[in-house]
């Protein structure tokens, strides 16, 4: 879109400065006209002065107004031609700083296309922890997080939860878990997150904190699957949840 915006100013000024060109030719034949003009009526404004005749003074007289007129033309296409050269000037000049603005702006896009075909995308690290790469899978999913965005952002933080979870970290595994869910609540993975919450919470002994989060799940949650119930209401049995 950027390039074709480009192209069609591109193309726009190229034609001005076309026409500008012609328009500044064409003023430039008509001063020269013009001055020559003036000198052919200033040889023979010498000649008739010279002859100091009273039958040449009509056309002495005729002949001086014709200058006038012609310095007048001459006055008005210098102007026309200033204008047009401070023209040109200007357009070169937002041309020069549109083109840098473009080149920019496609060095930026380029630079995000290649940073984005290097960290790969939320696959590549759920291949990896599926593989049992817990690290190469973190390593992935950090890499990936940095250009995520929305709901994506929030699944990715899930997986890093799980990564530490295989891990035995469960400190980190539930920071990432809260993540998920804190910060995006409607992506696919925040209910698990919630679980898998409580899960680290319990694995850190802090049963009371456990219980409040399986509470919240089954209040912010009511209509997840039969599966995630189960799972939750056998984790409140075992931490014995009032």
């Amino acid at each position: 879109m950027i390039k074709y915006i480009f192209c069609s100013v591109f193309f726009l000024i190229t034609a001005y400065f076309s026409y500008a060109e012609e328009d500044r030719i064409g003023l430039e034949n008509r001063l020269n006209y013009l001055e020559s003009e003036i000198a052919k009526v200033s040889r023979n404004l010498t000649e008739i002065s010279s002859n100091n005749e009273t039958k040449n003074q009509k056309s002495y007289s005729d002949l001086y107004a014709k200058i006038v007129d012609i310095e007048e033309r001459l006055r008005e296409l210098n102007g026309k031609l200033e204008h047009v050269e401070y023209t040109s000037k200007q357009l070169i000049g937002k041309l020069s700083n549109l083109t840098e603005d473009i080149n920019y702006r496609f060095t930026k896009l380029e630079r995000s296309k290649d940073s984005r075909e290097q960290v790969g995308d939320l696959r590549d690290g759920i291949k990896m922890f599926e593989d049992g790469k817990y690290r190469d899978a973190r390593e992935s999913l950090h890499s990936y997080i940095k250009i995520a965005q929305g709901n994506d952002k929030g699944e990715a933080y899930y997986w890093m939860g799980k990564c530490y979870m295989e891990e035995n970290i469960y400190k980190e595994a539930g920071t990432y878990f809260l993540k998920s869910y804190k910060y995006y609540p409607s992506n696919s993975k925040a209910t698990d997150s919630l679980l898998n919450l409580a899960i680290s919470l319990k694995k850190l002994d802090k049963r009371n904190r456990a219980c409040s989060i399986l509470s919240r799940l089954d209040l912010e949650y009511p209509n997840r699957s039969k599966d995630q119930k189960e799972l939750s209401k056998q984790e409140q049995d075992f931490l014995k949840c009032s």
